[in-house]
């Protein structure tokens, strides 16, 4: 249906789709390594706070407070920071998801108008709600991918 209106041009948007399909393949890759790095961090802050709750009456005892809590905030910091490092990467792969289909439809249209195609306005609303509709599918489309790897 969208190749009755879109005619060749419509190829043009198909690439942009799959640009964006292996930009997002290799940003939920990217995602994946940052969620097993921020693991690994999370999972050392967590052997020291257990080393020092098991110790306590040592450390106190010793005045080694000051030591050990240096040592548990620099684990700390150096989580929070793949935290972060964790949320923008999730940030750029939700943008990836939700700028591709209005890019799709921008695509079609100007390679459609870029080539002297002209279309009624009928075809025209017909065509940005078939658009429309794939929307949903392309959305979660690279996380049905991403489930299947």
């Amino acid at each position: 249906m969208l190749y009755y209106y879109f005619k060749w041009t419509l190829y043009g948007a198909l690439g942009v789709l799959i640009i964006g399909a292996i930009l997002n393949y290799f940003v939920a890759i990217l995602q994946a390594n940052k969620q097993k790095q921020y693991m690994e961090k999370v999972d050392l802050r967590m052997n020291c706070l257990t080393e020092i709750v098991n110790n306590i009456k040592i450390i106190k005892l010793n005045s080694y407070t000051e030591y050990f809590m240096n040592r548990l905030l620099g684990k700390r910091a150096i989580e929070i920071w793949q935290l972060i490092i964790k949320i923008i990467v999730i940030i750029v792969n939700w943008n990836a998801a939700i700028l591709i289909p209005p890019i799709l439809i921008l695509t079609c249209f100007s390679l459609l108008l870029a080539h002297g195609f002209t279309m009624s306005v009928a075809d025209a609303f017909a065509a940005v709600y078939t658009l429309n509709m794939l929307r949903g599918p392309m959305w979660w489309l690279p996380y049905f991918l991403g489930e299947l790897m």
